[in-house]
């Protein structure tokens, strides 16, 4: 039976009110959209940057297989007061054990030069590095979701970037799309079942729940984003642009 949308109610519906208390501050809503944003175009940047060194041979595509994904290993920057740093990726790609820019550095002589290589290996780490300095509230939020689903929608949309076949593999914008579809699906559910989880939550509280209707209402928002944000790296001028940062 298909699961039903925890606020498909007047109960719920009235949670996510913004007049209703606790309500989300427009500062908060606003970090909410940016990081989830900034989450969606990460994604998109990372499976282009796959692609493009399985297309050069740099990550070979019997290696598809061996792709994984752990915790985040760095970070940009650090948190201010009591904020904590968040990271956009939902984890760390590793092909066998790996991150992406180990294997670009140990294979920089198939790059035209040195100097190139370097700066795509400097890139896939600060992708995978970046966060954004937010309150606790919001790991909670991007933790849930990412056992919820975020993490297997990104391994499987980057083992599927570099499982392409040499016929594809001129397609740039095809294969990634499709791939970044992959991991757009298996997004939606883990909203819905954080969602849910929230719901069930706030319904078996009895007091205290300000702080969960809050992670509701950052759920939600971020979910919207998702419907509604076209990656801006998902597009020719942008694939244009990387390919000729490969060359």
């Amino acid at each position: 039976m298909r699961r039903k949308h925890p606020w498909n109610t007047q109960d719920f519906n009235s949670l996510l009110r913004t007049n209703v208390s606790p309500a989300l501050p427009t500062g908060d809503r606003e970090l909410a959209i940016h990081h989830e944003k900034g989450r969606l175009d990460s994604v998109v940047e990372t499976l282009l940057h796959l692609a493009m060194l399985t297309r050069l041979g740099i990550i070979k595509k019997s290696q598809s297989e061996k792709v994984s994904i752990g915790p985040a290993r760095y970070q940009s920057m650090h948190s201010t007061d009591e904020n904590q740093a968040a990271h956009r990726l939902p984890g760390q790609i590793l092909i066998d054990g790996e991150p992406p820019s180990h294997w670009v550095i140990n294979l920089r002589s198939m790059f035209a030069d040195e100097d190139t290589a370097l700066l795509i290996a400097a890139r896939l780490n600060g992708l995978f590095n970046v966060t954004d300095d937010l309150p606790l509230i919001y790991n909670k939020v991007d933790s849930r979701l990412e056992r919820n689903g975020l993490k297997t929608g990104f391994l499987l949309s980057a083992r599927s970037v570099m499982e392409c076949t040499e016929e594809e593999e001129s397609q740039m914008l095809d294969i990634v799309s499709c791939a970044y579809q992959i991991y757009v699906n298996h997004a939606k559910e883990s909203f819905l079942k954080s969602e849910l989880r929230l719901a069930q939550k706030i319904q078996r509280a009895k007091n205290n729940t300000d702080s969960i209707i809050i992670q509701l209402k950052i759920t939600s928002l971020e979910e919207e984003v998702l419907k509604t944000h076209i990656p801006k790296s998902l597009g020719k001028e942008f694939i244009s642009y990387l390919e000729s940062c490969y060359a």
